[in-house]
Parts: structure tokens; sequence; C-alpha cells
């Protein structure tokens, strides 16, 4: 008998889903056990499923969109990578530059399908990702073949969320007493951080940094 493959979909876009629903519903080898409008509930669910004893690691495939409220998909797929490293996860997506999809790379995400791309694009990528392959729409693998100089340099450069947050208000003008309130942080830890970041991206002073992470999609 073959294995069935339980999937959770994850899309704020309800004609989405029931197209997703229709193409998968069509298959003798999967099955839709949950359906969620946000990252937040994504991540609910499936640790509801998987904790439930009778059913371990139920949730074999995750077919996610990147842009999703309160949890969006890019840090869905970080989280599911290190707490479930088991779920087949596809990301479905508008966003086609260099850096999210690196980072999906780095999450471990199976395949990359273009939202712009036809629906038997999605479903190619799913019977891919079963077989134990990846599969990126014909867009994203170009992206990633004409930007590989580019891919190495965003692997150089790691940065750790609060420096995330600290680069996006120093990009939109905060000084580092603004940020330390709105961080809830002291002035020192902030400009420790601000310090951190200027030698991570090899520049020497904040607009140089700015101009650099903006460049590389880092803003």
């Amino acid at each position: 008998m073959s294995k069935i493959y339980n999937v959770v979909i994850a899309d704020d876009h309800p004609l989405i889903v029931d197209a997703i629903k229709t193409m998968i519903k069509k298959s003798t080898v999967m099955n839709i056990i949950a359906t969620a409008i946000n990252g937040k509930d994504t991540l609910d669910i499936i640790k509801r499923l998987n904790n439930i004893e009778e059913f371990n690691n139920i949730v074999d495939v995750l077919i996610f969109d990147i842009n999703m409220p309160e949890l969006n998909g890019i840090d869905l797929s970080e989280i599911i990578y290190k707490e479930y490293p088991k779920i087949k996860m596809i990301a479905v997506t508008m966003r086609t530059d260099i850096y999210t999809v690196k980072m999906l790379i780095d999450n471990k995400v199976r395949a990359i399908v273009d939202k712009s791309s036809e629906l038997e694009d999605l479903n190619i990528a799913i019977e891919e990702v079963l077989k134990g392959y990846k599969y990126y729409s014909k867009n994203i693998e170009k992206l990633i073949q004409n930007n590989e100089e580019m891919l190495s340099l965003i692997s150089k450069i790691k940065i750790t969320k609060r420096e995330k947050e600290v680069l996006y208000h120093l990009s939109i003008g905060n000084t580092s007493p603004v940020i330390s309130k709105l961080l809830n942080t002291s002035i020192p830890t902030i400009n420790s951080h601000r310090q951190n970041l200027i030698a991570k991206f090899e520049v020497n002073n904040v607009a140089e940094l700015i101009r650099k992470a903006t460049e590389h999609n880092y803003i």
C-alpha cells in the first residue's frame, strides 16, 4: 500500500488555497489535513498535530505563502526546519529576489514556486519533493544561476534577529537613543550592534552600511 502524505496549506488568499486543495484532491497519495491563513496559526496547527501521540509526525508536507500576516513564511520556515526537520516544505511566493530565495534555501525549503507560474508548476514541485528531490520554478532557477556571486556574499554575512531590527531602525533614520527605547535595551547595546553590523558588512560608517545592506536586500 502506497504511503499517504499528509499536507498542510498556509496562505491568506482563499482563492489560492481553494485552487491548491482542488489540485491535491485529485492525488491518490496526498491528504489535506489542515489549512491556515497566517504563519502563527500554521505553527500552532503543526505543533498540535505533531504532538498527538498516536499520530507521531503526522504532518509530511507544508505548502506555504511567504507574505502571511502575524508570522511570515520565511520566519515560519526557519522554525519548522529547526523544530520539525522531517516536514517537507514548499514555498509559494511573489517575492523572487535573491535574498528571499537564499533564506528559504538556508531554511531547507525543498521547493520554491513563483506564484505567477501555472498551477501545474506547483503540482510538479510537489511530485519532485515527494520523490526526495528539490524543485525551483524556471525563473527562480535562473535567478539562482545568475546570482552565484551574490549568493556567496549573502552566505558570508550572517546577522542576528536583533541586528536585523537595529539595521531596519538605522535605515529609517532612527538614532541610538531612539532605537534603545523602541527595543527596550540600553544605548551601549545598540551602539555595539551597530559596530558589529559595520564590521560584518566591511564598511566604514552607517551610511555605507545602509547602502550595502540595501543593495543585498537585507533591508
